[in-house]
């Protein structure tokens, strides 16, 4: 990132981590997320020319070196519908895939396991759960 030396680790900074990792972690908030947040609402706001999803979105995340962990800060600076709602698709689906890998991997470490039918029980029981059986 920049000048920077240190990379992030995948957590939030903690206290003891280095004055550089701070020093990214401001720089991060104060001036790479607004300007990334800038730059969707620019590529995928109103005059938009293709549709943002989730796959381009952790692309270009990425090549900023933002975590995924700061969709929500990403969602409150955007003011673009399109661009928002793309971000909270995001954030939903990865949700869910950590819901339905915590089920599925709670299950095993009972000593249960899952076979191919028990896991798609879970996951039909899940996604009931999340959306309604109707």
């Amino acid at each position: 990132m920049g000048s920077f030396h240190t990379e992030l680790s995948n957590g939030a900074w903690q206290p003891g981590d280095t004055d550089e990792a701070w020093e990214v972690e401001k720089q991060l908030h104060r001036t790479i997320i607004p300007a990334f947040a800038r730059m969707i609402e620019n590529d995928f706001g109103v005059r938009r020319e293709k549709d943002l999803d989730g796959e381009e979105l952790t692309y270009r995340m990425h090549m900023k070196g933002i975590p995924m962990r700061h969709l929500g800060r990403i969602m409150m600076l955007l003011k673009g519908q399109h661009p928002r709602e793309a971000v909270i698709t995001e954030m939903v689906a990865r949700l869910l895939k950590m819901r339905i890998r915590k089920e599925c991997c709670s299950a095993v470490s009972k000593g249960k396991g899952l076979s191919d039918k028990a896991a798609r029980e879970r996951l039909v029981s899940f996604l009931n759960l999340a959306f309604g059986r109707y």
